[in-house]
């Protein structure tokens, strides 16, 4: 106990706050170098020492893997080799695992990439050769997301793609009929 109370006094009053709220879930929302860091450790290490929580029940995420790995180092040194349970990572890896673990359920495999917007204006540039269909009619787009609000698309019929239905009949390879 002596421990929490040495970390509680090194923090101000929003801090400790945050560390010592207890009975539902916390988020915390701060400026760069006013010590998100420091407050989400001895959070962890608190609801750990003072409330019981097992470790394995905690999950603490963060912006970046530098901040997650520097989060896991602390928690080592303040509860030792309880911090080998805890789940902590970066907001994507967290959504990332919650996705593989959950595919199933939207008919997906665990199996799956997920793009970045230069991986897909690659991915695009790659379809477009393929297919022998000009850059120029049909660019990809130059960044951000692929699809922009009131953006429009060429219709994949005026493309000269079928879809759905008009598929039955169709040979795409040895053995396979759609």
């Amino acid at each position: 106990m002596k421990i929490l109370q040495k970390l509680l006094s090194s923090l101000n009053n929003p801090q400790r706050e945050a560390v010592q709220h207890f009975g539902s879930p916390l988020l915390v929302l701060a400026g760069a170098g006013s010590g998100k860091t420091r407050v989400l450790t001895y959070r962890v290490a608190y609801l750990i020492e003072k409330w019981g929580i097992k470790p394995e029940g905690i999950l603490a995420v963060t912006f970046t893997n530098k901040a997650a790995q520097e989060m896991r180092e602390r928690l080592e040194k303040l509860v030792g080799p309880a911090a080998r349970y805890l789940q902590i990572s970066t907001f994507h890896a967290a959504c990332v695992k919650v996705l593989r673990q959950e595919a199933h359920l939207l008919g997906y495999t665990h199996h799956f990439t997920i793009y970045d917007t230069e991986d897909q204006q690659y991915l695009i540039r790659e379809v477009l050769k393929e297919l022998d269909m000009d850059e120029r009619i049909y660019p990809p787009p130059a960044g951000g997301p692929l699809h922009q609000p009131g953006q429009e698309y060429p219709s994949a019929s005026r493309a000269g793609f079928k879809m759905g239905s008009e598929l039955e009949g169709e040979k795409f390879g040895p053995g396979l009929q759609g």
